[in-house]
């Protein structure tokens, strides 16, 4: 989802929210028992396993703001957040 996309789904309830990339993201994260899953810019996606970051796709590319924001905004719109489309 592009940031404009995303940022106007606030305005339309009947948006869909797709979770599954998110989701993707922390299946592979419990399938390698891992603890915790941070999302840096600029960073392919990890997670931590036994105190070290580990990659959680090999080659996967780095995440942009973009990214980032397309990951978190169907959580954050089911979790009732409104977010400014100034942002």
């Amino acid at each position: 989802m592009h940031t404009a996309t995303a940022l106007h789904a606030v305005d339309d309830a009947n948006a869909p929210l797709d979770t599954e990339p998110i989701d993707a993201l922390f299946r592979a994260m419990c399938e390698m028992k891992a603890s915790d899953l941070p999302l840096w810019v600029g960073t392919p996606p990890v997670a931590r396993k036994d105190g070290r970051m580990q990659p959680l796709t090999e080659g996967a590319a780095p995440l942009t703001p973009e990214s980032i924001l397309s990951l978190l905004m169907p959580i954050l719109l089911q979790l009732g957040y409104r977010i400014p489309r100034d942002v």
